[in-house]
């Protein structure tokens, strides 16, 4: 399993932060380049080489970014079962999906994650 709350703010909304966030917090923590997604790229290039087949990927993410991710994630190929999941306020918030590819370990093929995360 990997679960990951990266920076995932666009640099230009920098100026829309409370300042108590904006100028305590670290800006490698905060931003993540223009659309705020340069770490999750990363992830999403990179985790699945870590998952066995049938591990979860859960990545915490910003407003609006949530179907841009999953977009991501399907695209590449490498995920099953990806879904988005709901914070508390109803927001979309994190995107969970699965390792898809048996690395040629001789690991049987994922079964679909199911149930409340």
């Amino acid at each position: 399993m990997i679960v990951s709350n990266p920076p995932y703010i666009a640099e230009v909304d920098e100026e829309t932060l409370q300042p108590e966030v904006r100028e305590w917090e670290p800006r490698n923590a905060l931003f993540a380049g223009a659309d705020g997604l340069d770490v999750i790229r990363g992830l999403v290039s990179g985790a699945e080489r870590h998952l066995g087949p049938g591990g979860l990927l859960a990545i915490e993410v910003g407003s609006g970014q949530a179907r841009t991710v999953v977009s991501l994630l399907e695209a590449s190929g490498d995920y099953a079962a990806v879904r988005i999941e709901q914070d508390h306020a109803g927001l979309e918030r994190f995107v969970l999906a699965q390792g898809a590819k048996t690395h040629d370990r001789g690991l049987a093929e994922p079964a679909l994650f199911t149930g409340d995360v």
